[in-house]
């Protein structure tokens, strides 16, 4: 039926409905005659909805384009040319062309950039107005995971690697303390360990470099040094290339290739900058210094910011940011000597805490155990006890005989000791079960084999020869050529004990004053790993006795976690402290002391304890949300590092404490202020100092 649908202002037809398979639906933009264009539209239970767009009769191909307000955009070009599975595509050349390209190929979540033999992969990030950052390994690369840790970290810390496994890489926190020093004097370790110290022998003030060695400064170039005078023979009223030393001063050197100082193997190469008036500042390296490219940042960075380590390749050294110490945060009482740590008094001012604690290692071989020779910090090496692949060894062959001593709870000791005199080289292989009630251990003959449990009712070997019948239950004594007799009676008490019961892996204990030996459900061993104490029912704890007086208890929580608790690889250094790696398996590290280093942020946040933060308000109010549950004395420092706060206000949300004492969040609106807040446990309130 056909009908009138009405004007197009006022439509009478809003619905048409065609029932049939295929597009039933069909516009011509010319007579099927000829050369035309068709759109169609179908909905069918064939191929479900269907729109297309096709040329017949000799047209020429045209794209399908959509008109969206005005907006065309064009559907249906581009031309994959070739490719193969995993590989990215890309525009090889100007145009519509798409092919795979072999060296970007990804896997199972894997992006492979380059091709292992002939070309070199790396990644090119741009900067949003200038400057390429290429991230590319060596020709010679090496098959290792670069595996990035499993936090941000914080402001100044530096990657530590994971060992190229399956383990991330961590943060850690560098330190170090100077001892002494002089305005304009470099620094330097003046012995091997984290403490530096100034020498007067290189000086670098804001007009004079005074370089004064004690030696001899010699210049060793591998090329030609070439030294251009302000007139023929003299540069600077300094003779060039006389045999009579004159005195002179260079007012300016300028080297347009690489300045050598120094020669390998030989001598240390060094730099003296001597001050107008007085002292000397040298630049010298180590006796053995390394190979490393000692690149200076791009820019001056800001005063009292340290310089960070790019890794001594191509790469230049960055400016990175120290925990606070650039601004005054608190008043001092008394002074504040360099190098001591820094306490607070009772009003909240800072005060001089006396110099650190240090401790050193005097002397020690590889292997051998460390212990303190006599009171005091001082570590020694001890020759007569060594590790080498989880063996033990004490005393030393041909030297001084080895003991373990086992302290009783309140009195006696056994010692396990090898004899002074000669003895033989066989192992002591415990057997695998625990045998049976009084059972005798045999020998499993000093090899690798492990000893086994006896009979108690004895051997099967005869070891001895008898005189006369013996008496089962009599005991057995030797007569005077050593042959075994009837003793003519029964043997006294003793030899004798009992165990009363016990669990696969229990360790076994005396339960009271008896020869009963019971289990203890609450010691347990697999494996390497001894268990103390029972998940749900039984709180596990260690205890360490004094050797005069004093017990240590280490206690897991009631409500404890589930966590590894793994000691770091190293002993760390005199006043560190030990920083969580996660407990996933990873060591923990041993870090600086004090608040952790500033991160900065420009959102809201949650606070944590012991903290730095580097406030940004410029891109809108931010709320700093103190913990829900501090501990006495936890501090937590901020600062206004955009100079904003009075344009845009940061604002400090108590989480239920007090602040200043009052029970109300705290706005801050002064600009470039640098704040400390100290929580105080008995009154429950963040005091600002």
């Amino acid at each position: 039926m056909i009908g009138d649908a009405g004007t197009a202002a006022n439509g009478g037809l809003n619905t048409l409905g065609v029932t049939n398979t295929g597009t039933p639906i069909c516009i011509n933009d010319a007579a099927v005659t000829g050369g035309y264009h068709q759109l169609c539209l179908g909905a069918n239970s064939l191929g479900g909805g269907l729109l297309s767009y096709n040329a017949f009769g000799g047209a020429t191909t045209l794209p399908f384009q959509i008109n969206i307000n005005g907006s065309t955009t064009t559907l249906g070009t581009g031309t994959v040319n070739s490719g193969t599975a995993g590989q990215m595509t890309y525009y090889a050349t100007t145009g519509t062309a798409v092919s795979g390209n072999t060296s970007a190929n990804i896997l199972n979540g894997g992006l492979t950039l380059g091709q292992t033999g002939s070309v070199l992969g790396s990644l090119s990030l741009s900067g949003s107005s200038s400057g390429l950052v290429g991230i590319l390994p060596q020709a010679s690369a090496g098959t290792f995971n670069f595996n990035l840790p499993i936090t941000a970290g914080t402001a100044g810390q530096v990657l530590t690697s994971g060992g190229g496994g399956s383990a991330p890489m961590t943060w850690t926190t560098t330190g170090g303390s100077v001892v002494a020093g002089t305005i304009g004097q470099t620094g330097y370790y003046a012995s091997g360990g984290t403490v530096m110290s100034g020498t007067s022998a290189l000086i670098l003030t804001t007009t004079t470099a005074n370089l004064s060695p004690s030696g001899t400064v010699v210049i060793s170039p591998t090329g030609v040094l070439t030294v251009n005078p302000a007139s023929l023979s003299t540069l600077d009223n300094v003779t060039i290339g006389a045999t009579t030393k004159a005195p002179g001063n260079f007012t300016s050197l300028l080297a347009t290739g690489q300045i050598a100082s120094g020669v390998a193997g030989s001598s240390i190469g060094s730099l003296a900058l001597s001050g107008n008036s007085s002292g000397t500042v040298t630049v010298k390296t180590q006796a053995a210094a390394g190979t490393y490219n000692f690149n200076l940042p791009i820019t001056a960075g800001t005063s009292g910011q340290p310089i960070l380590s790019a890794g001594g390749g191509a790469s230049p050294m960055t400016y990175g940011s120290l925990a606070g110490n650039t601004s005054t945060f608190a008043t001092t009482t008394g002074a504040l000597t360099s190098g001591h740590v820094a306490t607070f008094d009772a009003s909240g001012n800072l005060q001089d805490g006396g110099a650190p604690n240090t401790g050193t290692i005097n002397s020690g071989t590889a292997n051998q155990l460390t212990y303190y020779a006599g009171s005091g910090t001082t570590l020694y090496g001890n020759a007569n006890m060594t590790v080498s692949a989880g063996a033990l060894t004490t005393g030393v062959t041909g030297a001084a005989a080895g003991s373990v001593i086992f302290s009783g709870s309140s009195t006696g000791a056994v010692t396990v000791k090898g004899s002074t005199t000669t003895v033989g080289t066989y192992n002591f292989n415990l057997p695998t079960t625990a045998g049976s009630a009084n059972g005798p251990l045999l020998s499993g003959g000093g090899g690798a084999t492990a000893m086994s449990w006896g009979s108690p009712s004895g051997s099967t070997t005869v070891f001895g020869t008898v005189t006369g019948a013996l008496t089962n239950g009599h005991c057995i004594a030797a007569d005077a050529s050593g042959n075994l007799i009837d003793n003519g009676s029964t043997c006294g008490s003793g030899g004798s004990g009992t165990v009363t019961s016990g669990t696969a892996t229990q360790l076994a204990y005396y339960a009271s004053s008896t020869n009963a030996v019971a289990s203890n459900s609450a010691l347990t061993v697999v494996g390497g790993a001894l268990t103390v104490g029972v998940p749900t029912t039984t709180q596990g704890q260690l205890k360490f006795s004094g050797a005069t007086s004093g017990t240590i208890t280490v206690t897991g929580q009631a409500a404890a976690g589930t966590y590894e608790f793994d000691l770091p690889t190293t002993a760390g250094t005199a006043g560190q402290v030990l920083t969580s790696a996660g407990g996933a398996g990873a060591p923990m590290t041993w870090g600086a002391a004090g608040l952790a280093a500033i991160s900065v942020q420009n959102t809201s946040f949650n606070a944590l304890s012991n903290a730095s933060y580097c406030i940004d308000t410029t891109g809108g109010a931010v709320t700093m949300t103190l913990p829900a549950s501090p501990s006495n004395n936890d501090q937590i420092l901020f600062i206004d590092c955009k100079s904003n706060f009075a344009v845009t206000n940061m604002t400090v949300g108590r989480n239920g404490k007090l602040v200043m004492g009052l029970s109300s969040n705290m706005t801050v609106s002064t600009p470039n202020a640098a704040v400390t807040l100290i929580y105080i446990s008995a009154n429950g309130d963040w005091r600002a100092f």
